[in-house]
């Protein structure tokens, strides 16, 4: 996960974060970075749903679901009425 980055890289970086924000403020900060994390991975997770849902991906969107199937005139012709 992190090519060419060792423990003591990491623990650098992390006390220079301490030394920058705070010991009171890391928490908030970890908190957010968390819940925006998880904003993340919903939308990533309703966008494969989507995307499951119509194998096809009918390039035509939306409003294909709502086309004339059928009737009185056949599929050509627009509903009398």
């Amino acid at each position: 996960m992190f090519n060419g980055v060792g423990g003591s890289e990491i623990i650098l970086v992390l006390l220079v974060v301490l030394l920058l924000f705070g010991s009171k403020r890391i928490p908030t900060f970890s908190r957010a970075l968390g819940r925006g994390i998880a904003e993340v991975r919903r939308a990533l997770r309703e966008i494969q749903e989507e995307f499951d849902r119509e194998p096809g991906g009918d390039p035509k969107g939306p409003t294909a679901e709502k086309r004339h199937t059928g009737g009185p005139g056949g599929d050509d012709e627009p509903p009398a009425g």
